[in-house]
């Protein structure tokens, strides 16, 4: 017997494989987790366990532009998926599936965003327990030095 190593691109989600979709979901604390898909969900692909709450297998006979969701044990609701790439129908509707070599990038000539406005370190100290307030800004005035300001 060949063992297969499956290699994902993400660690959840559903992406496309040569046989199909591979799924995989963590729903920790659920006994079965089936794919369900087709135009109105109507077939169902179970997935295995895997350590950790996650589940996973591969969807056969599906491809780019099919919709899915998740049963989670004996519950008759479909569920979509947290980590779907695409949600046609909305967040509550089915999912569906994406083939991400397909995209038409349309922004090769963008260079990224210049220095100008730029955020490049942002602190937050919470709220300061009783007494310590005064401590806390102190601590803070070093950054003054290059360039932040404090919304205190």
């Amino acid at each position: 017997m060949i063992n297969f190593v499956r290699v994902r691109r993400y660690p959840v989600g559903v992406e496309l494989v040569e046989a199909g979709a591979d799924a995989r979901v963590w729903a920790p604390g659920r006994r079965r987790v089936a794919v369900a898909h087709g135009a109105n969900a109507e077939r169902s692909t179970e997935l295995a366990a895997e350590p950790g709450g996650y589940f996973a297998g591969v969807i056969r006979g599906v491809g780019a532009g099919d919709r899915y969701g998740f049963r989670l044990d004996d519950d008759a609701k479909i569920y979509p998926d947290p980590a779907s790439r695409a949600q046609p129908d909305g967040p509550h509707g089915l999912s569906a599936i994406v083939d991400a070599s397909q995209f038409a990038w349309t922004d090769a000539d963008w260079r990224g965003a210049g220095p100008r406005g730029q955020v490049i370190y942002e602190l937050h100290v919470g709220t300061p327990p009783r007494g310590r307030t005064r401590q806390r800004r102190a601590s803070c005035r070093p950054c003054a030095t290059w360039g932040s300001r404090s919304s205190s």
